[in-house]
């Protein structure tokens, strides 16, 4: 096993081996046979076992070698979403390379795909009738190379010679390359006269001055719904967590009661809120804010919490939210019962929210914040804290108690580190200013404990900031870096996939993968998978422009690397 960057904490890799897919060509049946029991007595499910060794079978049939593989290689120093994104966008051009398109995270400064994720499901990895060469069959099996193995001429992706090499390697640099890869995404999966005439309606809605955030049913757009399915598929291919990264999805879902077994024993809980606000160096894209016909600022955190009280309206609107939200990941406990992928929530209903204006007799109801609905910030600002607070406590209107406050307000609870990854985080960057869990902690429900503010000048503040920080990321050792991405992995999951409502910035690469993770429905729409399939009744084209429990304030989701793109505006 190769265990170059394999954390210590991390559980083994249950489908890592050194047998390359050239090898597993050449097995007889017996042989994995043998393997297949190995693998159960390893402690593995039987349906895990199963679909390695039907794979393993599919694979030993084929005879023939792909003869060109597009090979996507991490950046060293650059940031999850950015990255990530970059995977998404050029596995879902597989077709359009006629090759099969892998990606290689050896080295990245946020560790291996494998320290989070099981290797991507067959059809990402082997999309056509041919097997892997051996130089590169190891990296979607995030195993070792196999030693023995040639070694052809790798080709950096360019306009002269990308559609004759045996091996393409498709990296951010030189820059250049994100033209030609957006001019690859245009033809693929854009229709040119719709996105001609999504930019001309975009002109007139950014002169519109009273358009001052994206509306609902506008985070994907239509002419954006190829593009959207084909990079949505991929990121189910290859978002799969390991156990260990699961069983932390499994602890912030139960910590946000979101998780089912916090609310299994009665049939109401309240609305969990999420708001991701992502400031920091988003100035330099003020203007795709307005190109799109918003006219928010990139900072303004008031329309980020009046997009939070309007999600929370929309909740208690029967049309646009016909059901509460019952939509769940996998967790651990029912893994272990073999269930399908999507678990069902137990039957719940919200409970009535009565505003001191509606009813002050009844306001006692909202006397104590865990009676209020729940507003989780996901953000790594200074003193976004602070200010959300503040504006929760001034307002007043549809939501508003009597003690001021619609939301129980609480900081993002994912901060997971061990006592050795915390002194260590505590020795880079001065302070902490959230609760610390431990990676074995299993809270009880009760209310979340809140982190004390600090000041923008405060170390801790600084200490919240930085740690996304690339520069700061590669002064920290392996497991640190890998304990506050899988941070961020479990936020995304939890947030995207099981929030009641998530207001995200779809300026920001994190906000336009939380759109992908929520799928046709968490992004587009309740009940629009019948129009994506061609029905276009009055009702489902309602329901889409309602749009879904995800929703972005500003920029509508994109397909390419700048939202320009889109258009070839370079």
């Amino acid at each position: 096993m190769d265990t170059r960057y394999r954390d210590d904490d991390e559980e083994a890799h249950p489908l890592v081996t050194n047998t390359s897919t050239s090898h597993i060509a050449k097995l007889k049946p017996q042989s994995l046979w043998t393997r297949r029991r190995a693998l159960m007595a390893s402690g593995l499910s039987a349906a895990v076992c199963a679909l390695w060794f039907a794979a393993s079978r599919t694979l030993a049939l084929l005879s023939n070698q792909c003869s060109r593989v597009v090979i996507h290689q991490f950046d060293s120093s650059s940031g999850f979403g950015s990255e990530f994104s970059i995977l998404l966008r050029m596995t879902a051009l597989a077709s359009h390379f006629g090759a099969p398109v892998i990606s290689n995270s050896t080295g990245w400064i946020y560790g291996d795909l494998s320290h989070y994720f099981l290797p991507p499901t067959l059809p990402s990895s082997y999309p056509y009738t041919c097997i892997l060469p051996a130089d590169v069959a190891h990296i979607p099996l995030y195993t070792a190379p196999d030693p023995h193995a040639a070694s052809p001429k790798h080709t950096t992706f360019s306009v002269q010679s990308w559609k004759s090499a045996s091996r393409l390697d498709v990296t951010r640099s030189p820059w250049n390359q994100f033209p030609l890869q957006d001019r690859l995404v245009r033809e693929a999966h854009f229709k040119m006269d719709e996105i001609a005439a999504l930019k001309a309606k975009e002109h007139w809605f950014s002169v519109d001055y009273t358009r001052f955030t994206l509306p609902y049913g506008q985070s994907v757009q239509s002419e954006m719904y190829n593009a959207f399915l084909a990079q949505m598929a991929v990121m189910n291919q290859y978002w799969r967590p390991t156990p260990a990264t699961q069983a932390q999805i499994d602890r912030l879902a139960r910590r946000v009661e979101l998780a089912p077994e916090t609310y299994r024993s009665t049939t109401v809980r309240r609305p969990v809120v999420v708001v991701q606000i992502r400031l920091g160096d988003k100035w330099q894209e003020q203007d795709d804010i307005l190109a799109a016909g918003s006219h928010m600022k990139y900072n303004d955190l008031d329309a980020f919490y009046e997009g939070s009280r309007l999600a929370l309206a929309r909740l208690y609107d029967p049309i646009a939210t016909p059901a509460p939200h019952t939509f769940g990941i996998p967790h651990s406990s029912a893994r272990s019962q073999n269930a399908t992928v999507t678990v069902r929530n137990a039957p719940h209903k919200y409970p009535p929210i009565i505003s001191r204006e509606a009813s002050p007799a009844h306001a006692q109801t909202r006397a104590t914040k865990r009676q209020r609905p729940l507003l989780v910030v996901m953000s790594a600002e200074r003193e976004v804290m602070g200010k959300i607070r503040a504006l929760d406590a001034a307002a007043t209107g549809m939501f508003a108690g009597e003690t001021g406050g619609v939301f129980d307000v609480v900081q993002s609870p994912s901060f997971e580190l061990s006592l050795e990854h915390e002194s260590e985080y505590i020795k880079m960057f001065g302070a902490i200013n959230s609760v610390v869990y431990r990676p074995t902690d299993v809270e009880p429900s009760a209310p979340l404990p809140v982190a004390a503010e600090h000041s923008a000048n405060s170390s801790s503040a600084h200490a919240l900031e930085s740690r996304w920080s690339q520069e700061q990321q590669s002064k920290l050792s392996l497991g640190l870096r890998l304990a506050l991405s899988r941070q961020l992995i479990a936020e995304l999951t939890v947030y995207s996939r099981m929030a009641d409502a998530f207001v995200v910035s779809g300026n920001s690469n994190l906000g336009r993968l939380a759109l992908l993770l929520g799928g046709v429905e968490g992004a587009i729409g309740y009940g629009v998978k019948e129009d994506l399939l061609g029905d276009h009744s009055p009702m489902q084209l309602a329901r889409r422009t309602i749009g879904g429990r995800i929703r972005s304030v500003d920029v509508p989701w994109f397909a390419t690397s700048y939202r320009k793109g889109s258009y070839g505006d370079y």
